[in-house]
């Protein structure tokens, strides 16, 4: 008869006690695993994808008679792309959800891919997500449709057509644009007047144009709760909605730092002037410099009435700076504290694109913000005739 001593007893009823405390642990641990079950009833060659913020594909799957079925481990949850599509049908923006372990039935309509999915999972974030679009297809969808048809006719027939029947469809293609942008506040303001409390509301905010319209988005902005203004979105918002508003027409427009070309003080190319034609360009700017014999067209016209151009130099080097102003002959004040980017002259004014216009009045008010090129000589024109 084997003797088992109590020593190997013991050792036993620990390796049994330790057993039992992995499993314990394990059962505890969340999952980390995500299934989608796609139905697209009638596409037969479609493809199921999601993809990360950078674009890399995570999920994928072909879809065979109207079905698919993805379960695998989720990584990391948070922000996705989600899109069904195939061939020949009309291309359109990936739709953005939030993703985390469990369960999302993802309901297609195989004759408008371009329409958010019917998405149901436990996810609160993905139901709010479900939410504001399903506001969003009331108030935007049809239009963004339209604006979807209007590309691909201009892609496939835009260069055959005669001149005025071109340009007439790309003013319809602008228009429709322009009354999805303005369509799109509605759909945000209606969804954080129904779910108050929503976390998203900062980072759907933050996929809109919202500089383009600064004062109704700061005071749409400031009904979110904390959560929302608090996020890394909300903070960037809040500081880009407030820049913004300080440079909306008839608000005092900033200093600009740096030094003028010829050693001027700033109050001698101020005084006599009427109106400012504030231009941030850069020497090493093909447009900037090409823009100038535009520019000067209206300088030599508009000067004796009381139009002065100042020209913000986004140069790093004195040379490259100093060059171009001499073999371009620019006439009018030179300004430059050499910072490039990192000037305060960038973040004061919020340029992001160059070349950018201001228009700025004798009392160095913003008249206009973020000028075209080719509005520039009207509007001088029409200011000076009033003053």
């Amino acid at each position: 008869m084997l003797y088992i001593g109590p020593t190997k007893i013991l050792m036993n009823k620990k390796h049994i006690l330790l057993a039992i405390i992995v499993a314990f642990l394990s059962a505890c641990q969340p999952s980390k695993i995500i299934e989608f079950d796609v139905t697209a009833t009638g596409l037969s060659d479609g493809v199921f994808s999601v993809k990360d913020q950078g674009q890399q594909t995570v999920f994928g799957e072909n879809i065979k008679d109207g079905k698919c079925t993805v379960k695998k481990q989720l990584d990391e949850q948070g922000f996705y792309n989600l899109d069904v599509v195939k061939d020949g049908a009309l291309p359109h923006t990936p739709f953005e959800v939030y993703l985390e372990p469990g369960k999302y039935t993802v309901t297609v309509d195989a004759h408008k891919l371009f329409k958010y999915p019917k998405i149901e999972s436990s996810s609160k974030k993905q139901q709010e997500f479900s939410n504001y679009y399903a506001i969003y297809d009331d108030i935007v969808g049809n239009v963004r449709a339209q604006t979807t048809e209007l590309n691909k006719k201009l892609e496939e027939s835009g260069k055959k057509l005669p001149e005025n029947e071109y340009r007439s469809l790309v003013a319809k293609l602008e228009a429709t644009q322009e009354k999805a942008r303005n369509a799109e506040f509605t759909v945000l303001e209606q969804f954080v007047k129904k779910y108050p409390e929503s976390e998203l509301a900062a980072h759907l905010m933050a996929k809109q144009n919202y500089t383009d319209f600064p004062e109704k988005y700061l005071k749409l902005f400031n009904t979110l709760n904390a959560t929302a203004k608090n996020s890394e979105e909300g903070k960037e918002i809040s500081k880009k909605l407030a820049l913004t508003v300080s440079l909306s027409p008839g608000k005092k427009a900033p200093a600009i730092e740096g030094k003028f070309f010829d050693g001027k003080s700033f109050a001698a190319v101020k005084a006599g002037k009427k109106l400012f034609l504030i231009d941030f360009w850069r020497s090493v700017n093909q447009f900037s410099r090409t823009n100038h014999d535009d520019i000067k067209t209206v300088y030599e016209m508009l000067k004796d009435r009381g139009f002065e151009v100042i020209s913000v130099s986004m140069d790093k080097k004195q040379l490259w700076w100093a060059t171009a102003v001499k073999d371009d002959k620019l006439p009018w004040p030179q300004i430059s504290d050499l910072k490039g980017n990192d000037s305060p002259n960038a973040a004061n004014w919020n340029i992001t694109t160059i070349p950018t216009y201001y228009l700025v009045d004798k009392d160095w008010n913003i008249y206009m913000k973020d000028i075209s090129l080719g509005s520039i000589k009207l509007e001088a024109t029409q200011y000076l005739e009033k003053h």
